[in-house]
């Protein structure tokens, strides 16, 4: 299931690692993580950070 907000202008996300590398980034409100790397490795079950940060029409976080 894909959940879109209302009034996005901006949208960023990283997903990390344990050790801290970013394994997945997407500015396009689209296109969410579905579980795989960069290179489209499907990650194993285990802890992942994530960063999300998005700005709405009126410029504020």
């Amino acid at each position: 299931m894909l959940y879109k907000g209302i009034g996005i202008q901006d949208f960023e996300m990283q997903v990390f690692d344990r050790w801290g590398s970013v394994i997945f980034q997407s500015d396009n409100l689209e296109y969410g993580w579905d579980g795989t790397s960069f290179s489209g490795k499907k990650m194993n079950n285990g802890t992942y950070m994530y960063h999300i940060y998005l700005t709405d029409v009126n410029g504020k976080p």
